[in-house]
């Protein structure tokens, strides 16, 4: 009975370490960045300050199971003039919603004759969902959709709006930056109070998703909404 127990403990730490190592998120190297939109597509950042410039390299992926496997490659190339050592490229795979949490890929990148850089890639770990559309602005109300189309495999996000008058620039300290959390639709109330009459501003959103209870990286800005405050006064934006 006794050795019973044992054995069930022993399985059941067993369980709890594979548990723990499918949660963990292998780094990358300091000078590589790849965030996926987990549907289908992978974009990595390389800093290729060590590598000529007219140096051909690429980046493949592998993932690969017993029942399953899928791949793609890309060319990295320059996309910066300013910045001419950073190259970028995308992975596109065939299918859609290729990623599950617990996939790891290998991730291999390698420059003509170059020995291979090769390191693991866990999907789940680094979500970087595309843009918002542009909101919409309804006399008070901020309504936007976190993603257009709606995202399969997540359904929570973190929501940042910034609106400022249309003679502000986004750098300005002053510009408004109020956070929510929302599933797909998402509304913001526009307090009334504070917003000038006939005065034009612009309001612009970006999510980030929320998934495994990790957070993802933010996605770029939507394009951006402008419209005439009503004459109601001056107004800020309240959430509820």
């Amino acid at each position: 009975m006794e050795r019973n127990k044992k054995t069930l403990s022993l399985f059941i730490l067993l369980l709890l370490l594979l548990v723990c190592k499918s949660e963990e998120c292998p780094s990358l190297p300091k000078n590589l960045t790849c965030y996926t939109d987990y549907n289908r597509n992978i974009t990595c950042l390389w800093n290729s300050k060590y590598v000529s410039d007219d140096t051909a390299c690429t980046i493949h992926a592998q993932y690969k199971s017993r029942y399953f496997s899928y791949s793609a490659s890309c060319h990295l190339k320059p996309f910066d003039v300013s910045r001419p050592a950073l190259k970028k490229c995308s992975l596109i795979f065939g299918i859609e919603y290729t990623f599950l949490s617990f996939h790891e890929l290998s991730l291999n990148l390698s420059c003509n004759q170059m020995k291979s850089v090769i390191t693991s890639f866990k999907p789940s770990c680094h979500i970087k969902v595309n843009p918002p559309a542009e909101p919409k602005v309804n006399f008070t109300s901020v309504s936007w959709l976190s993603q257009v189309p709606e995202h399969e495999r997540i359904s929570s996000y973190r929501s940042e709006v910034e609106w400022k008058k249309q003679d502000q620039s986004w750098s300005d300290p002053a510009v408004q930056k109020p956070g929510i959390q929302c599933e797909q639709e998402c509304k913001a109330e526009l307090e009334p109070d504070l917003l000038i009459q006939g005065e034009r501003y612009e309001a612009r959103v970006r999510v980030r998703s929320i998934f495994q209870h990790r957070e993802g990286a933010w996605s770029d800005w939507s394009p951006t909404a402008s419209w005439e405050s009503p004459p109601v006064g001056a107004g800020m934006l309240r959430f509820p």
